[in-house]
Formats: structure tokens, sequence, C-alpha cells
């Protein structure tokens, strides 16, 4: 049978447990002057409440003090190891950012190693940031066991920056893929990005459209610029502006490029002239040679058109390469525009290839050089240059840079009259009065032969 409590019995219960609750309130619900009571007899849970406290009205140095005392605190304190941890983390950020003291460094970083050893996860990652300054964004070998250490420890950037590390490893694919999905897992926006791509390609997992279409959709809800320009890539109307208008305020390149050309352009928008060169403006001050080729073409001087194309040109773009060429030709500066022909050549662009073929084999801006003119037409030809095909026939038919062959002359001749130019059709009639059957028969037998390589792709191939 079970026995019930005497009155004295459950007057001595309720006492112990009103004790019990009075000192489990949550020290945040305390009176400061309590807190402060409780931080001063060395309560550490009180000291790092009283100093979050203190700093969110800017009270930095004593709450400096404070968060010190905190994380100084040993393991038989009453504070949690997560709690000394952070305290010794903020502490840390605190001397960093000069709040309560000045700024100092190396203090800086012995807190931010205090809570690392305690596990703080983001203080890893502080230390490995610290060691990653002055490496630009892609992450060093040097700092790679600091980013480890956060990873672990539960940080999704410092994931993140592996994944991207690990991606340019040998090997490494794997690896990368692994701290990839543990970084989106966590919801980091740039990962749910990245993982989407590999999603919509099959890049390393099962190529799936539909959770590829989640995860960017979760990353651009999320603020990813790069995920936002994607969803209005893939979308149409008023969403498809409103997510490129999301993806260029958030510093996406190509989406202030798009907006740019856009409002200039009154495609899918009011045409608005000052709104387009605003945003174009923006992507020319990130880098963006496209978007300089573009901006120099709205330029109202020769001036300021030559800057930008000279911008462009130096950042990639064909385009400008290829109007800076034109520019010092009609200006007759033969030198300046053979450079930039031959930097377009260099790149594997068959226009510049066919106007580089030009000025060596006239000697323009330069000396003659026969041998280096065909081997440009020669690449200029294989990509399908019609008038690249004819300059290689008159030089195999002359034997200028290579030995005279009349059966490759015709071959050239042929592939450039595809079109009905005149002066191949001409060349390739006057050429073929001249040649034997059998003559003609191998050279039209090796132009087939060209033409399917051309429509391969193998420009590159040696003949």
């Amino acid at each position: 049978m079970r026995r019930s409590l005497s009155p004295a019995a459950m007057l001595r219960i309720l006492l112990v447990t009103g004790l019990l609750s009075a000192c489990s309130a949550p020290l945040t619900t305390l009176p400061e002057a309590a807190l402060a009571q409780k931080a001063q007899a060395g309560d550490a849970q009180a000291q790092y409440v009283l100093a979050g406290k203190l700093a969110a009205r800017g009270e930095y140095g004593r709450a400096l003090t404070l968060m010190k005392q905190a994380a100084s605190q040993s393991a038989a304190s009453d504070a949690s190891r997560s709690t000394r941890a952070d305290a010794a983390r903020q502490a840390g950020d605190w001397y960093h950012n000069g709040l309560g003291e000045p700024r100092n460094e190396a203090l800086a970083r012995q807190w931010w190693t205090r809570a690392s050893s305690l596990g703080n996860a983001q203080a890893s990652m502080n230390l490995a940031g610290y060691c990653q300054a002055g490496h630009g964004t892609s992450p060093v070998a040097d700092c790679i066991s600091q980013f480890e250490k956060a990873a672990r420890q539960g940080n999704a950037e410092a994931q993140l920056m592996l994944a991207r590390w690990y991606q340019t490893q040998p090997e490494g694919e794997k690896t990368a893929l692994s701290w990839l999905q543990k970084a989106a897992v966590q919801e980091e926006p740039a990962a749910l990005a990245l993982l989407a791509r590999r999603y919509e390609t099959g890049n390393g997992v099962d190529k799936a459209r539909d959770i590829a279409r989640r995860n960017y959709r979760q990353a651009a809800a999320m603020g990813n610029p790069a995920a936002q320009r994607w969803l209005a890539e893939h979308s149409e109307g008023t969403e498809k502006l409103m997510w490129y208008q999301k993806a260029a305020q958030g510093g996406d390149v190509a989406a202030q490029r798009f907006l740019g050309q856009a409002y200039l352009s009154g495609n899918g928008v009011a045409q608005n002239q000052t709104e387009g060169m605003l945003w174009l403006k923006r992507a020319v001050d990130k880098g963006d040679a496209r978007a300089q080729y573009l901006y120099s073409q709205y330029q109202p001087s020769d001036e300021m058109k030559l800057r930008y194309l000279m911008l462009s040109a130096k950042g990639g773009d064909l385009q400008a390469g290829r109007g800076l060429a034109g520019w010092y030709e009609k200006q007759g500066d033969e030198v300046h525009a053979r450079i930039a022909w031959q930097q377009l050549a260099a790149r594997g662009d068959a226009e510049g290839r066919y106007h580089y073929g030009d000025m060596l084999r006239l000697g323009l801006g330069g000396q003659h050089d026969y041998t280096q003119a065909f081997t440009q037409y020669r690449l200029s030809a294989m990509s399908g240059n019609r008038m690249a095909q004819y300059r290689a026939g008159m030089m195999s038919q002359d034997g200028l840079g290579l030995p005279r062959s009349r059966v490759q002359a015709y071959a050239w001749y042929s592939l450039a009259a595809t079109e009905n130019a005149k002066d191949a059709v001409d060349a390739l009639n006057a050429l073929e009065a001249l040649l034997k059957p059998d003559e003609i028969q191998s050279a039209q037998k090796l132009a087939r032969a060209w033409s399917q390589r051309i429509a391969q792709g193998q420009n590159d191939a040696a003949l």
C-alpha cells in the first residue's frame, strides 16, 4: 500500500523545490544589479550574460573584462564549455575590432586559439581567415589544416572553402563533394548553389533537375546572387526581371550587364538610358570585359571609347580585341594593329588568325614571314574561315611558306568556294583547267577530309 506523506514532509519538499526553481531562473531575467553581484562573486555564466548586455549598449570596456573572466574559468565552473568557448571567441573579436581596448591582433589570435581549443567553430574559422589573409579568396595549402579544424567543428563557411580547395586537387573530387554536401546541409547559400549546379549537370551526383531547382530556389531566397541569376535565366516576364534585379543588387556582374542592356534597348523593360548606363557601369567597375566593350560603344569621345576597348580587350573579350585591332588599322598604326591581331591569334580566334596571317604575308607592322603566315591561314581555315581558306589556297599554289602543291591549293579553293565567293570560284576554275583528272580527284578527296575535320572541330590538328 502506498504511504501518504506527512504535512511536515510535504513542506520540506515544497521549500526545496522553490529554492531549486529560484536557482534555475534564467540569468537574463535577473535585474542587472543582481546579475552584477553574481558576476562579482565569480559566476562565469553571469559574467558572460552581463558582458553581452553591456556590449549591446556600447560599454565594451567593462564587457571585455567580464568576457575574459568568463572565458578564463576552469572546467569546474558553472559555465558550460560552449559558453567559455564563445566568451573567448567574443574577446578575440573585440580585440580584432578594437572594441573595449585598442586593436590588438596578437591578443585576438590568442583568445581565438583558446576558443578554438574549446571547440568554437567560428573562432577556428577566424584563425583560418587570418592565415588566409593576403592570399586571395582561394584557400592555400598552408591554411588547410586550420580550415579543416573549423569544418570538423561544423563551420559551414570552412566546409565550403574546403570543397573548393579539394576540387582543385588531384583525386580530390570525392572529398570536395563530401564537404560541399555538409555545407549545403547547413544551408550555406553558396554551397546550395554549387550543389544545385552539380545536380543540374550530373557532376559527381545523379542528374536530378528537381533537386537542382529546389536548391537553386533555396539559395536564391537566402540571397545568393548566382542562384538568383539562374532563376532569372529560367523564368519569364516579371519574375525573370525580379530575379535579375535581385542578382544585380547582390553584385552579380552578369546580371548587372543584362539589366544594363535591357534598359538601354528597352528589351522587357521601359527603355531608360540613364538606368541602363548605371547598371552597365557597375559591371564595368567590377572588371567585366563584356560590359566594358558594351560600355565603349556608348562613349561620346574617341578617347573614352578607346580606353574601354583596351580594358575589355585586355580582359579577354574577343569582339573588343577585334575592334581594337580595327581601330589601329584605321589610324594607320600597323605596328599596334599587328600586335592586337597576334594576341587574338594566340587565343585561337579564327578572325584574329586570318588578319594576323595577312600582316605576316604582307609584312605590315613588321617583317614578312610566309611560313608563319601560312600557319595562321591554315588554323583559321580549319575553323571554317572562307577568306583564310582562299589565302591558304593562294599560298599553296604559289609555294609561299610551304612547298608548292596545286592539289592542296585546289582543295583549299574548293572549301573557300562553298559559299560561292567570286575570288575563290574564279581561282578554282582557273586551277582546274591546269590539273589532270586524277589530281582533281585527289584534291576533292582531300577537301572532303578537311571539311569533315572542320565539322568535327579538329581545327588545330596538323594536316
